[in-house]
């Protein structure tokens, strides 16, 4: 059937969802606090960086200045984001490998 094309399957929003209740309980259940801590931590600096971003964009960029030295500062944040996140890559490499 040369002329015939599959379409992809599409979950329904039902599916959609009870995975997403599930990843949140597994979240919440599963992980220690020390790493919701520095997930906490890593969600901070997202906010902060998309809040800047859309300050840019909708508002004004007249003190330019203020931008540069802010949008800066997120990427000397996202460099340490880098560092503080090994802890949480390396525990859960631990965990993966210590249920094998």
């Amino acid at each position: 059937m040369a002329g015939s094309k599959s379409t992809p399957a599409v979950p329904s929003q039902q599916q959609i969802s009870g995975s997403i209740s599930t990843l949140v309980h597994n979240y919440k259940t599963t992980v220690p606090a020390r790493v919701k801590l520095i997930d906490s931590f890593l969600l901070f600096f997202i906010v902060t960086g998309v809040t800047i971003f859309a300050y840019r964009l909708v508002v004004t960029s007249h003190p330019f200045n203020a931008f540069v030295g802010g949008r800066d500062r997120q990427v000397a944040d996202w460099a340490e984001h880098g560092i503080t996140s090994w802890p949480r890559l390396g525990r859960a490499w631990h965990n993966q490998q210590a249920e094998v």
